[in-house]
């Protein structure tokens, strides 16, 4: 079976939603090694309703990777559709390589311009101590803040004019 061949899914029934936060809970212990269950409900219940989520599939039909984005933020309860924010993203460790970031960003940054054209900014945040993906996501956005969650950890956010980011992703467009 070819590992690298993946099939998005932009959730929209029960049974989507279902299934991402399957996956979202059996893996999320990487992200959020302390979230609650009150936690993770209020996660996904803004997501539901504020979000858009996006499970992506192996030939298997078995989710390796996850995404979520918002159109605003939560700190303005979600009006400025100019900015498109991704809230998460997590993959299985046989799925966190390259090929597969670049096909799942390929197709997040292309629905989100096909979504919502007046999206002009692309922002998203990783913990600050993860060497890792501070080093990608400085490859195309530059960090505009340093910040603190209600528990102390320091995050760094990113942000790139949508413009650059589809720019950037067209690069790869013969990367198959």
């Amino acid at each position: 079976m070819n590992n690298d061949w993946i099939r998005p899914v932009l959730c929209q029934t029960d049974g989507d939603y279902a299934a991402y936060c399957l996956f979202f809970l059996k893996h999320q212990r990487e992200l959020y090694p302390d979230i609650t269950a009150y936690g993770f409900l209020d996660m996904f219940l803004t997501l539901i309703c504020h979000g858009r989520m996006i499970a992506f599939y192996d030939q298997g039909n078995e989710i390796v990777a996850v995404v979520s984005y918002y159109y605003g933020t939560r700190t303005r309860n979600f009006h400025e559709t100019d900015i498109a924010f991704v809230d998460h993203c997590l993959s299985i460790r046989s799925h966190r390589h390259t090929f597969t970031f670049l096909r799942c960003l390929r197709y997040l940054v292309r629905t989100i311009a096909e979504e919502n054209p007046a999206a002009t900014v692309f922002q998203l945040s990783t913990f600050a101590n993860n060497p890792i993906l501070n080093r990608l996501y400085s490859k195309f956005a530059r960090i505009v803040e340093t910040f603190q969650d209600e528990r102390g950890t320091e995050f760094h956010l990113y942000s790139t004019p949508m413009s650059e980011m589809l720019a950037y992703v067209a690069k790869f467009d013969d990367f198959q």
